[in-house]
């Protein structure tokens, strides 16, 4: 897999846990 999409990847994880942690559900803020 190209290290573009792995950083692609890695990054929306890491989002996803902060928005979990911050707001609850990565949902709601669309």
């Amino acid at each position: 897999m190209p290290p573009s999409r792995l950083d692609a990847v890695y990054r929306r994880i890491l989002l996803t846990k902060f928005f979990t942690k911050g707001w609850g559900n990565p949902e709601s803020l669309r």
